[in-house]
């Protein structure tokens, strides 16, 4: 069975890992409704450093780990 790994990174600044899915065999399907996201103090530190007042900055990624969208919280 062939395995392989995927990073999910910051699509901005590719230097923050947030997680290595493993996925072994055939790839999953994948719904709209299979979204993973995570807070990224990365973006959140830039953006407060050019002036923007944002509390929270969410990525959103699919299950195969293609960015989907950003979110920011104010």
């Amino acid at each position: 069975m062939t395995s392989r790994s995927i990073e999910i990174r910051c699509p901005l600044g590719p230097q923050r890992l947030f997680m290595k899915l493993k996925l072994a065999g055939e790839t999953p399907h994948v719904t709209e409704d299979n979204v993973m996201e995570f807070g990224c103090s990365d973006c959140k530190r830039t953006l407060k450093r050019e002036g923007f007042e944002v509390d929270r900055v969410i990525h959103q990624y699919d299950m195969l780990g293609r960015w989907i969208n950003t979110f920011l919280e104010t």
